[in-house]
């Protein structure tokens, strides 16, 4: 299983619900659901699907990161080539960052070491 844990914002959307909206609209998700579970800190998330990628969407609560008050995995069941982040990186730049999105990338999320990187339009990583 490949995944990436995102941290991210936009500045016309403040509640989950109208974040995960414009989310998934900027990525040509159509269909995706609200559902309940503890796992999350306010009881719920969105869930959407594109081909074989599944997201979440939920508020975040990891400290530290209070510039981004919305977390998203994305992750695949099957590793492959493309990669996750060789399909997700221009696609956050293509879509989501015109689109108002301010968004970074935890890798080793969660584990001694992660490291932030943010995305902007003129970077490459």
């Amino acid at each position: 299983m490949e995944d990436l844990n995102l941290l991210c914002a936009n500045d016309n959307c403040t509640t989950l619900p109208s974040f995960a909206a414009a989310f998934f609209q900027a990525l040509g998700i159509s269909a995706y659901t609200e559902r309940e579970s503890s796992n999350y800190s306010t009881g719920h998330y969105f869930q959407g699907r594109l081909g074989d990628i599944d997201v979440i969407v939920a508020d975040n609560d990891e400290y530290g990161y209070d510039d981004f008050p919305f977390w998203v995995n994305v992750d695949r069941e099957a590793q492959g080539e493309p990669s996750l982040r060789e399909l997700v990186d221009p696609a956050i730049r293509k879509n989501m960052l015109p689109a108002g999105f301010h968004v970074a990338r935890i890798d080793d999320f969660g584990r001694l070491g992660e490291r932030r990187v943010d995305y902007s339009l003129s970077s490459p990583d």
